[in-house]
């Protein structure tokens, strides 16, 4: 099944939110829902890689900016070498 770039957005803004919820009372779990925020974001700059701009819902939240950053860039760099190795 695959997932549109809309879920993804919104299962790692709940993600993050779990995290910060539960980080008083179970520092293991919040970084259980941190971790799973980054996936979640991961996938969702590698799923709309050539977005100018990140989406509005990650705004203020560095770990998710930072996340769907590193999915952009590695999109763009299995896309170059897939264009590499064509070309050769």
């Amino acid at each position: 099944m695959q997932t549109n770039v809309t879920e993804l957005v919104l299962e790692a803004r709940c993600a993050i939110a779990m995290a910060r919820v539960t980080a008083p009372l179970d520092i293991g779990v919040a970084f259980d829902h941190c971790r799973d925020a980054r996936r979640w974001a991961y996938r969702a700059g590698a799923a709309s890689a050539g977005s100018a701009l990140p989406p509005l819902q990650f705004e203020g939240s560095p770990t998710l900016l930072g996340a769907w950053q590193a999915g952009q860039d590695a999109r763009q760099q299995r896309v170059a070498s897939r264009l590499t190795l064509v070309a050769a």
